[in-house]
């Protein structure tokens, strides 16, 4: 048997209109008080009541509803707990929900190979998790106001949530060299993701601003090792006394090339990275000292930024930086 609002304001003596607006049910210009509002809440609950998404739908124009696009390439999209969370949490608190749709393996440049909410309206607006290479197609598809879309974790000027790269390398570079280090190099690996121009930039112009000379040491995919390379710099009389690698997947074979080489971290060498908020995956139970990626505030900030875009699609909103924060760790002192 369905369970109707007429059902409610017979068990709960009101009337169809007062269970309309205590319930958030459609537009309406009545107002209950807080006390018939939390005794048809309670009715509802009792009777089993569901609200039919398609009618509210019907009413009020919206869907209740965004989805977030996912590549068919794993290293393309961002996939992490605290950042799936703070999505969570932020449609949560607004009364929405999520649908993940993927984009096809097939030619993106044809419009029927596009996800289906790119084809009908059936959301509200669009999380767009792609992070490099995304096919003009689709990029033009999604700029579009008739399609609220915001960016996450790209290099946009406008509706667009990233972390500040910059900043984070830039102080962390400067912590280095409030230790009394002087010899910093930055480690890197290949990759097409904006991050890497940023947080080389931040470490550059820290290093330039302190009168020392930058050094980036960058490994290409499918060269040597990062632990046959650490072993070959840290075994020379000009080894650095500080690193600074580009993420946990560079520092943990540069902590063991260390340890190796039979040097003491932090005291003959100072390491330092850039991970996510989780300690699990750090090298032979050293915690190696990082600025966190903000995941759980990119999460939340970017569906802040969506619903305001599907408020005012027209908008342009700046693209909004999310600050690291710092986690000392076990691996940055002065230099011996």
């Amino acid at each position: 048997m369905t369970i109707t609002m007429k059902d409610i304001a017979r068990r709960a003596g009101v009337s169809r209109q007062a269970v309309s607006a205590a319930l958030g049910s459609s537009k309406t210009s009545i107002r209950v008080s807080d006390e018939t509002k939390w005794r048809v809440e309670q009715v509802a609950s009792e009777l089993g009541y569901r609200p039919n998404s398609a009618a509210r739908t019907m009413v009020t124009g919206k869907f209740g509803c965004v989805a977030m696009l996912l590549t068919p390439t794993a290293d393309l999209s961002t996939i992490s707990w605290p950042f799936l969370w703070g999505i969570h949490d932020a449609l949560e608190a607004r009364n929405l929900h999520l649908l993940q749709a993927m984009l096809p393996k097939h030619d993106p440049k044809r419009i029927d190979s596009m996800p289906k909410f790119l084809r009908e309206w059936m959301i509200d607006g669009v999380l767009v998790n792609y992070m490099a290479a995304i096919p003009p197609a689709l990029e033009a598809a999604l700029d579009n106001p008739s399609q609220p879309a915001v960016w996450m974790n790209v290099n946009r000027e406008f509706d667009a949530v990233r972390p500040n790269d910059y900043e984070a390398s830039r102080e962390l570079t400067q912590r280095l060299i409030g230790h009394g280090h002087t010899r910093i190099t930055f480690a890197m690996h290949g990759t097409t993701h904006y991050s890497k121009h940023d947080r080389i930039a931040g470490y550059t112009d820290a290093m330039r601003a302190a009168g020392l000379q930058p050094s980036v040491a960058e490994k290409l995919v499918g060269t040597r090792g990062w632990v046959e390379v650490g072993r070959e710099w840290f075994s020379s009389i000009e080894r650095p006394t500080g690193v600074i690698a580009y993420d946990q997947f560079t520092a943990s074979p540069l902590l063991f090339a260390a340890k190796m080489e039979g040097l003491d971290v932090p005291g003959d060498l100072t390491l330092a990275t850039f991970r996510g908020e989780s300690r699990e995956d750090d090298a032979a139970g050293v915690i190696i000292s990082s600025m966190l990626v903000p995941w759980y505030q990119m999460g939340s900030a970017s569906v802040g930024m969506l619903v305001d875009k599907i408020d005012h699609p027209e908008a342009q909103y700046p693209v909004r930086l999310i600050p690291f924060t710092f986690d000392p760790g076990e691996t940055v002192g002065p230099p011996r």
